[in-house]
């Protein structure tokens, strides 16, 4: 959570942010709520988090450099205090309260990658600041799918990754079919770099490895030794999918049969619990219909399991029975050529592919790396959309809080339609009555992240806390259906210890006294002198 966010450029006042709704009201005392300062309060928590400093608006301003931006947050279950100064040399380096050396940037982006996501930053698509995105919106859009991505540049297969990983569904597989999408991106530099590389060693030949003897024989046993390592190391792989594929659906099987007895909304009662006062009748109606579909669904996926676990044994077998017969041949082709078994690890695919670069250009190896992004998103076009199948009473429970949320906050039935697709990249549609235009386009982007962070807190136990949102992204928003959002969300986010914050115009005809005796606004803005957030005509 954030508590507190400070500078010590003068005349900054502290900011203290709570639990539920957190609002930063600009006013137009004298003439406008422009450039009071809405977005730099804004930017001064995206810069603490890590924004980099060259495309921080905090940079742009001369009068800022040598400044600073102090926060008390919640990092590891422990209130911080941690700054970061305004200056191209030192906005590298985060300084907190509990360590002595100060964190460089991306550091620092990493632990907060790993303590709020409890995900290590070993991929090159998930990253703390990739995430930060969807619960920091500070620009607004009326394409849904637009809102759905990190940033507006994003492939789609990092999208759907991202997402897949905020859902919690296949992101494993999702990631490995991210890889080969890049390298297909990425294709036409492998090429310029392989020809380059072939001119490199026609002009420097002392580049070329030496593998022993290999090096020296036929092109043809050179390629016939990487191809047979190639053929080994694809079997294994497909060993040890299936391998995986079996130790879940075991998994699953043994999960269903215990569970096949109880309550299928037990997983995500507490879930509901949240909003158990708004539900009333409507919800419980619903879990008996649930429990009824559950049964039959429940003995129906274990009939499917155990035959799949079977069909998956025989595969096994027959790919077993073709490794063995890889591996004799390998051990023959040692002995035809008389080449060293006990140096088999020593023989180095790298070295091979590129002595059969030199020898033909690098045709083998762009044809080696065709074929193994072909196979590769063969299987997970085939694996990830029967594993979100499988997912289905998941998905329905996310549908089911989307529906009533949606319909709490314009009490009444919207139609709500959520669904989730994979056909090369993760397809999410979520939609409902009367919600085209920008006002009702961006109604459906809050309720949609304002999902996203209560599944990730409540149901993934991750440690994201909360959402930041712009005045724009509320812009078009029927006040009357803005404050029932508000009401809904202030009410979720003090029981969950949660934040909303965003910042306002006064020129909106919201009840602005409730707003008060709430006591939602934290700091207020105006056009006064004083009014501002760092000073009036920021240079």
């Amino acid at each position: 959570m954030i508590h507190q966010i400070d500078s010590d450029f003068p005349n900054f006042k502290p900011i203290k942010l709570t639990a539920g709704v957190n609002i930063i009201l600009a006013e137009n005392k004298v003439n406008t709520t422009n450039s009071q300062g809405k977005s730099l309060f804004l930017e001064t928590i995206n810069f603490i988090f890590g924004a980099d400093y060259s495309k921080s608006i905090l940079s742009k301003h001369k009068e800022l450099q040598g400044f600073s931006i102090q926060a008390i947050i919640d990092i590891n279950n422990q209130k911080i205090e941690c700054s970061r100064e305004i200056s191209s040399n030192q906005s590298k380096f985060i300084k907190d309260s509990s360590t002595i050396f100060p964190w460089t940037n991306n550091d620092w982006k990493e632990m907060l990658l790993l303590n709020t996501f409890n995900y290590p930053s070993d991929s090159p698509f998930i990253t703390w600041r990739n995430l930060f995105h969807f619960f920091y919106l500070n620009s607004t859009t009326i394409k849904f799918e637009d809102a759905l991505k990190s940033n507006k540049n994003d492939p789609e297969y990092k999208t759907s990754l991202l997402q897949s990983l905020l859902l919690d569904l296949a992101t494993n597989q999702i990631e490995k079919h991210a890889q080969t999408k890049q390298i297909t991106s990425e294709k036409k530099n492998f090429n310029k770099y392989l020809n380059t590389l072939k001119k490199s060693v026609d002009i420097i030949p002392e580049i070329v490895p030496q593998i022993d003897d290999i090096s020296k024989s036929n092109r043809k046993i050179v390629d016939k030794l990487g191809k047979l390592k190639l053929d080994i190391s694809k079997l294994e792989r497909q060993i040890n999918l299936i391998d995986l594929k079996n130790k879940k659906l075991l998994s699953s099987l043994d999960e269903l049969k215990a569970k096949a007895h109880f309550d299928s909304i037990e997983d995500f009662k507490s879930f509901f619990r949240i909003i158990e006062i708004e539900l009333g009748n409507y919800i419980k109606k619903t879990f008996k219909e649930a429990k009824v579909f559950h049964d039959t669904l429940v003995s129906e996926n274990i009939e499917v399991i155990e035959k799949e676990i079977s069909k998956n044994n025989l595969e096994l077998g027959k790919l077993h029975s073709k490794l063995r017969m890889k591996q004799r041949e390998l051990n023959q082709f040692f002995n035809l050529y008389n080449i060293n078994h006990d140096k088999i690890e020593d023989y180095k695919f790298e070295d091979i592919v590129l002595n059969a670069l030199v020898q033909n250009g690098g045709q083998v190896i762009t044809s080696i790396v065709d074929a193994n992004i072909k196979e590769i998103s063969k299987e997970k076009n085939e694996e990830i959309p029967r594993i979100i199948s499988h997912e289905q009473i998941r998905i329905d429970y996310y549908r089911r809080f989307l529906k009533t949320f949606v319909n709490l906050v314009y009490k009444t039935d919207k139609n709500v339609t959520f669904e989730i697709e994979y056909n090369n990249k993760l397809e999410i549609n979520f939609s409902y009555d009367d919600d085209r235009g920008t006002g009702k386009g961006n109604m459906k982007i809050i309720i949609y992240y304002i999902f996203i962070l209560l599944i990730n807190k409540i149901c993934f136990e991750r440690k994201i806390d909360f959402l930041i949102l712009d005045t724009d992204i509320t812009d078009g928003i029927d006040t009357k259906n803005l404050l029932d959002l508000l009401k809904i969300t202030d009410r979720l986010f003090k029981k969950h210890q949660l934040q909303l914050i965003l910042t306002l115009r006064n020129d909106r005809t919201l009840d602005w006294d409730y707003l008060e005796s709430k006591k939602w606004i934290k700091h207020r803005l105006s056009d006064t002198d004083n009014g501002y957030l760092f000073k009036k005509n920021l240079k």
